[in-house]
């Protein structure tokens, strides 16, 4: 595992990262010891308790004195492939689900500042979810479609299935491609109460134009809890590379 050019404890921690993202320990479940940490990586004791340390300033862990370290959390994580979020919380070993909140024709003056004149009608089909893992709320998605394309996805259980997956399985849409932006914001009334959160807890916002054959299909807002989701890039000196991971996200 070692590598000369990266220090020790950025290599613990990646491979301890990539261990809790595939599911080796359970939510609750006693974190192995320093000593144990030491003898698996033949590092020192300095290098193992900086690497848990970062872990714990993640979310990942959590320290109960006395009684030992424990796994905190899972998180959603999506990497640059368009994917939905039934799809990137199946990957890592959960369940996901979603609850409707409003599905419905919808005027696009109701929604200012989302972009939706990318459709060019004033009419548009709204999916309302909340998105969950585990029963535990992550997402709240707002999806916006052309009404023919919504009429059909309302259709089908969106309860069980993503959007993406009925719109490219049973509607044959291929989503090529998406333009999409994030930035941080805190939790109004609104989002803190359908996500079951603190008003004012950090979240993270995802708006999103998803194309198929150089045509608009859908506009999205998804409100995402800022502990249960990350957005991670993988940086060199030549290229971008989005790698697939949830910290779980979809339609």
């Amino acid at each position: 595992m070692k590598n000369p050019q990266l220090p020790l404890h950025f290599q613990v921690s990646n491979d301890l990262r990539k261990r809790l993202q595939s599911g080796e320990w359970g939510i609750g479940e006693l974190f192995p010891t320093d000593k144990e940490l030491m003898k698996a990586y033949g590092v020192s004791s300095t290098t193992v308790r900086r690497s848990v340390d970062e872990m714990v300033r993640e979310g990942w862990l959590e320290r109960k004195p006395g009684k030992g370290t424990f796994i905190k959390k899972q998180y959603v994580e999506t990497l640059g492939k368009l994917t939905g979020f039934f799809d990137q919380v199946r990957e890592k070993g959960y369940e996901p689900s979603s609850k409707l909140i409003r599905v419905d024709q919808v005027e696009i003056s109701e929604f200012e500042d989302l972009g939706l004149e990318v459709f060019k009608t004033k009419k548009v089909f709204l999916i309302e979810k909340i998105q969950l893992m585990d029963n535990t709320p992550v997402v709240l998605v707002k999806s916006f479609w052309p009404v023919f394309v919504g009429k059909k996805l309302s259709e089908h259980d969106l309860v069980r299935r993503g959007t993406y997956e009925v719109a490219q399985q049973e509607l044959g849409i291929r989503l090529e491609e998406a333009h999409q932006d994030i930035y941080a914001t805190l939790a109004g009334p609104e989002e803190a109460n359908k996500l079951g959160i603190s008003e004012g807890a950090a979240m993270l916002v995802m708006q999103r134009v998803v194309y198929s054959q150089g045509k608009p299909y859908e506009v999205s807002l998804n409100y995402y809890r800022a502990d249960r989701y990350r957005y991670r890039v993988l940086l060199n000196n030549d290229t971008i590379e989005f790698e697939n991971g949830i910290i779980a996200e979809e339609k």
